[in-house]
């Protein structure tokens, strides 16, 4: 199939830049066959992706739904790394305690969610749920010397890990391999 660019002729600025070869929706990973090279005329504050760079945009997750014919820039893909979070996901938001969780908490880690019991609770039982580090914000942002992080878990389990979260009965383990 081949594809006609109709754009002005801009002079000198000529480069080659990447572009989406057909609809690729968001939170979708980029494959080989998703991109183009194209040879493109851009004003210095149009920001593209050179078209170099192929090798490391594969793996990369789209941040939002690009068009056929999108010219690629870094807004438009998360970081290297980072994913999105997927249907029957949720993000719930915590306040960990310094000793709730590891000195470091890599975004994107797989995780182990323990909720402890709520205190009186009859059975005492504590539940595990897998889940994964969105975000973790900085010293600064913490309040009270705990530490906000943003968990994504099973949306099943969402209401659980909020009400543990609320009470302060959170922990995280990080899991090998992240």
């Amino acid at each position: 199939m081949a594809y006609e660019f109709k754009l002005p002729d801009l002079g000198e600025g000529l480069t080659e830049g990447e572009i989406a070869r057909w609809l690729v929706a968001e939170g979708q990973e980029l494959a080989e066959d998703d991109l183009r090279v194209v040879r493109v005329a851009a004003d210095e504050g149009v920001s593209t992706l050179p078209a170099g760079r192929l090798d490391d945009l594969v793996g990369r997750v789209a941040a939002t739904d690009l068009a056929p014919g999108t010219l690629l820039s870094e807004k438009q893909l998360l970081a290297e790394g980072q994913r999105a979070v997927g249907d029957g996901e949720a993000v719930v938001g915590t306040l960990l305690a310094p000793a709730d969780s590891p000195d470091t908490l890599p975004r994107g880690a797989r995780v182990q969610v323990i909720v402890r019991p709520a205190t009186g609770s009859v059975d005492g039982t504590m539940e595990t749920i897998r889940g994964w580090i969105l975000d973790v914000a900085s010293a600064e942002q913490a309040a009270g010397g705990g530490r906000k992080v943003s968990l994504v878990v099973p949306a099943d389990s969402a209401e659980t890990v909020a009400a543990g979260a609320s009470e302060k009965r959170v922990s995280v383990v990080v899991l090998g391999g992240s």
